[in-house]
């Protein structure tokens, strides 16, 4: 859960020094683990613990915080030494962070003393952080200060259902559901233009102004993606939780290595994604359809699906969507729901 802290200009400086002085213990702690080939937790506190806490002239809590950030970032990969930016985020456990829910506030050690910083959340977010446990991460964001917060809440009992609702994913509808509802996405690809357009018009310009408005417009697009994509995923679940159905959708795994995008269009698949995917294709996987007759030519256009062999049709999203019901539901039988997702 992240959540935005309201820190004086003082003590935002203090967590800006402090954020700093992590870092440059991260940096030193990786150099001396990675010279001398040290990459478990123990080996690194017994051997720079001290060093490192009088060197960077940081608090002993935060010098083990460090050690551990450097040891996480070497486990998937050891023969590259690793690199901290300056205000990389910094985890903080019980010890160095405390929550006072009722307030709204935290006590944060930073390097000289405790400070009292007030927060503020969601109404969703309050009710997320009664279930805070574990560690949280300070960092900052464009001249702003949050806490990415560890959140654990017990799941729901999971419930399956015979009944299916066929997701179809999409660009010119992000998702049709087998009931037949469109979410269009002609809304995302108006925003997307107007962004490119914008971003090829600074970029051919390349003055400190411009790249001042490029890194200030960076994210509205992804993120106004990402609004959209919430309300359709949170719409789609909730009609499925009503219904008493199950959701199934498209494998799209790999569906960049088979497909070819023109170059006109690589910009617009690139940026698309659903449920956290970021690529989609117009091509649809492999569908069945009223009479079970699969061919290219059933689909006329975007829009229009006609079978060949039945004259059966309907609108082709809409007709994928009810192919990826009917296929899950035939596996489901078999028990063999192989490249689709239950929620």
């Amino acid at each position: 859960m992240k959540i935005k802290l309201l820190p004086s200009p003082e003590q935002a400086e203090k967590l800006l020094v402090m954020l700093k002085r992590g870092n440059q213990a991260c940096g030193a702690i990786s150099q001396f683990a990675f010279d001398m080939q040290l990459f478990s937790r123990g080996d690194i506190h017994r051997a720079v613990y001290y060093n490192i806490k009088g060197l960077c002239e940081i608090p002993a809590q935060l010098t083990i915080r460090c050690i551990a950030k450097v040891v996480d970032s070497y486990k998937k990969k050891r023969n590259i030494q690793r690199q901290f930016k300056p205000l990389g985020a910094i985890a903080f456990d019980d010890l160095g962070l405390r929550f006072n829910l009722q307030e709204e506030s935290i006590r944060i050690r930073t390097l000289a003393c405790r400070e009292r910083v007030s927060y503020v959340a969601s109404e969703q977010g309050h009710a997320l952080m009664q279930h805070q446990k574990g560690e949280s991460d300070l960092f900052t964001q464009n001249g702003n200060w949050y806490l990415g917060c560890c959140c654990e809440i017990q799941e729901a009992e999971r419930q399956y259902s015979t009944e299916m609702m066929g997701i179809d994913l999409g660009i010119t509808r992000i998702a049709t559901p087998s009931d037949g509802k469109k979410y269009s996405g002609s809304k995302i690809e108006q925003v997307r233009k107007r962004h490119h357009k914008k971003r090829a018009g600074l970029q051919s310009k390349s003055t400190k102004s411009a790249k001042r408005r490029l890194k200030k417009n960076s994210k509205k697009e992804k993120n106004f993606r990402k609004d959209v994509n919430h309300v359709i995923s949170k719409t789609i679940v909730e009609n499925a939780n009503r219904t008493g159905r199950a959701i199934v959708r498209e494998d799209l795994k790999g569906i960049r290595d088979r497909i070819r995008v023109p170059k006109a269009l690589r910009s617009k698949f690139s940026g698309w994604s659903f449920s956290r995917l970021r690529q989609i294709t117009s091509n649809k996987a492999q569908r069945r359809h009223a009479c079970a007759h699969i061919e290219k030519a059933n689909r006329r256009s975007q829009a229009e699906f006609r079978c060949r062999r039945c004259d059966h049709e309907d609108n082709a999203d809409v007709s994928a969507a009810k192919n990826i019901k009917l296929l899950s539901e035939i596996n489901t039988a078999h028990r063999r729901v192989a490249g689709f997702i239950r929620l």
